[in-house]
């Protein structure tokens, strides 16, 4: 059964809000329920008209009616029989053109059309089949598979606290990103633009099936955003009601919104005025399940804010919970259904750890360089590699063999830093020179210089929107300024009148990162704190002083809420949030030069003096790596993870940079 629908549509934006609220949450307009709209006559007598075949009407000489199944705004979904075919069940759509003027009746059949020629086009196993559409009595009707089952809403409002169990919301999770991933790699990709339980149909068999496609679109390559904004409260991603284009990201942000909803019991569509604040995943059945932190992680990277801080793809996500699922099914947990804190402590059940056996094959040498490997980065393809050195070169080289594709050579004197835009078009380095300089990534031809630093500047970072640059260096000052034309837009340092307030480094800031939100920035250096601020705001967040000496490597989780700091013989992880306890990887004999997440958020590279480069669980402090091939010769001054995941690249003090591949072996163990 389709259940009925009957959003309340902001007049201002689009937004689909429910029938209670005030107030839009995409826009803030003020709402008006149906019955009191100043409808003109004409979109008056649509509400009326919609919905009036009856029971036993012949359309087209052809689809018997049988009944009504569900009916919102100007559209109507009837079940039928096709006379054609042996009374064949069908769903037909249908769509009321009566009383509209010429340019709204123009429009809507646009629209109509716009997704009956996108539907007919595909071909999926999730997707009901399209078998007629036609106009009749000046109204359109769109003709499909009916499927017998309910919706996934209905599911959840009947489930025990209106969740799933994890097994079958990691098989949902699955099937949705098997036709997520078709949809988003059609030429052009189809963006659903609406996943919420109420738009999957789920058979008596368990088969899902994607419906209502009222406000899918094709993605279009360089437009600024979409002409007219659209989306359910709660479930649709940020930039459907910003300023910026909806892509094939948003679907995933709604299916995030969707996993969360399934495995916790929270509706998002009720966290208005808040309908992007998300709780951290805490599993309605099974609490203390050892897979509910990386679910966790999971879901933060994809109801992120920033959409370019979301997986790359549903293929992506699907491999995860596929992962995720297998473990699921290997492990034997406990199948336990009782709350955990209402057991005693003698009859709670224990669970296994999972950890991750990592084997590091070396698969090529890099070995351009003429002086000590400063800094790596990965371009967003995970393709090419550059890297700086204190022969005062930066090299961009292919990452699967080596191939050196050009030098650039902007800086006087050694360089310490260098990284990739998000977008992968530029480069942005800095040196011993006082400069930071962005340069093409394809051409290596000079875009913008920044000289606002006294002395070297040891670190520079993107922002996620690609838009800014932050630097840091002798002069004990971090600085914002615009990665286009270099002009300076905030600095971060100490001044007489914050002495007493902690604001501000006292020694040279050797480390600044950037969270994935773009909100914070965390910064390191020599005075042995490190500094959570707010540039936007002008405001410190807080500092940790945890570290006994230089920090040399700071690196926010791809979450935006942990981080991890580098400094002499320790590295430590922790929640920015406050009252939650960091925990440190201690077991390094020599000084820790360089640190940086996996793509994932579950390990952590570390290296320096020791010469060995080491992954670590970000979670249960593991050390998870198992080496096999060469190593370098002197210590260990830059690491990178490749965005795929799949390598690792580490510069050295011995002039090369090693690629690592990362074979992956779960084990368990007992806790």
């Amino acid at each position: 059964m389709v259940k009925a629908l009957a959003p309340l549509f902001c007049t201002n934006c689009g937004a689909a809000n429910q029938q209670q609220a005030r107030f839009c949450f995409a826009c803030g307009h003020t709402l008006q329920a149906p019955d009191a709209l100043s409808f003109s006559n004409a979109s008056s007598s649509v509400l009326t008209l919609a919905g009036h075949l009856v029971p036993n009407a012949l359309l087209k000489d052809r689809y018997h009616i049988l009944r009504q199944l569900g009916q919102g705004g100007m559209g109507t979904v009837y079940r039928a029989a096709d006379t054609l075919f042996n009374n064949r069940p069908v769903a037909v759509k249908e769509i009321s053109l009566g009383g509209l003027n010429t340019q709204q009746s123009a429009e809507a059949v646009n629209n109509f059309k716009r997704e009956a020629h996108m539907l007919v086009g595909l071909s999926h196993s999730n997707l009901p089949a399209i078998h007629d559409y036609f106009s009749e009595g000046g109204r359109w009707y769109l003709v499909m598979d009916f499927i017998e089952g309910q919706t996934l809403e209905e599911r959840l409002d009947k489930a025990d606290g209106h969740c799933l169990p994890l097994e079958e919301t990691l098989a949902l999770g699955i099937e949705l990103c098997g036709v997520l991933d078709y949809l988003h790699t059609r030429q052009p990709p189809i963006i659903f633009r609406d996943l919420k339980p109420a738009n999957i149909l789920q058979t008596p068999q368990g088969r899902l099936f994607l419906i209502d496609f009222g406000i899918a679109r094709h993605f279009k390559p360089g437009q600024a955003k979409d002409t007219v904004s659209f989306g359910s409260s709660g479930y649709a991603a940020p930039e459907q009601y910003g300023k910026s284009q909806t892509t094939t990201r948003s679907d995933l942000y709604s299916l995030g919104a969707l996993l969360h909803q399934c495995l916790s019991g929270n509706d998002p569509s009720l966290n208005s005025p808040t309908p992007f604040d998300f709780p951290p995943l805490e599993m309605y059945d099974r609490p203390a399940h050892p897979l509910e932190i990386p679910l966790r992680m999971l879901l933060e990277q994809m109801l992120t804010m920033n959409p370019g801080a979301r997986p790359v793809s549903a293929r992506v996500i699907k491999q995860e919970l596929e992962r995720l699922a297998t473990l699921e099914k290997t492990a034997s947990f406990p199948r336990n259904t009782a709350p955990i804190n209402a057991m005693p402590a003698s009859a709670r059940p224990v669970y296994p750890v999972l950890n991750k056996q990592i084997h590091t094959v070396c698969r090529m040498i890099y070995m351009g360089h003429s002086g000590v490997v400063t800094a790596v980065t990965w371009s967003p393809d995970s393709q090419k590699i550059a890297s700086a050195s204190s022969d005062g070169s930066v090299q961009v080289w292919r990452a699967q063999d080596g191939k050196h594709l050009f030098m650039y050579r902007g800086h006087k004197g050694p360089v310490y830093s260098v990284t990739w835009s998000p977008d992968g078009q530029a480069l942005v380095s800095a040196g011993r020179d006082g400069t930071a300089q962005v340069w093409d990534a394809q051409s290596g031809q000079p875009l913008a210089t920044f000289s606002g630093h006294v002395g070297a500047v040891y670190t520079v970072a993107w922002s996620p929107d690609n838009e800014m640059v932050v630097s840091c260096g002798d002069d004990r000052t971090v600085q914002i300024w615009n990665a286009s034309n270099g002009e300076p837009i905030f600095t971060y340092a100490r001044r007489r009148l914050s002495l007493l307030t902690g604001w501000g480094h006292t020694g040279r800031v050797r480390t600044v990162a950037w969270s994935s939100d773009g909100r914070h920035i965390a910064s390191g250096g020599e005075d042995g704190t490190v500094q959570v601020w707010n540039w936007r705001e002008g405001k410190l967040i807080l500092t940790f002083q945890h570290h006994q000496g230089v920090v040399n490597a700071v690196a926010w989780s791809p979450f935006g809420v942990v981080l991890a700091s580098a400094g002499n013989t320790s590295v430590w992880v922790w929640n920015t949030t406050p009252g939650v306890p960091p925990t440190t990887l201690q077991r390094h004999r020599r000084s820790v030069l360089t640190l940086a997440w996996s793509p994932d958020g579950k390990h952590i590279v570390v290296a320096g003096r020791s010469r060995r480069v080491q992954v670590w669980n970000s979670m249960n402090d593991a050390q998870v790596t198992a080496y096999t091939g060469h190593h370098h010769q002197a210590g260990v001054r830059a690491v990178a993870w490749s965005p795929d995941g799949k390598y690792i690249a580490s510069g050295s003090s011995d002039k090369t940079i090693h690629v690592w591949e990362m074979v992956d072996v779960w084990k368990q163990v007992n806790a």
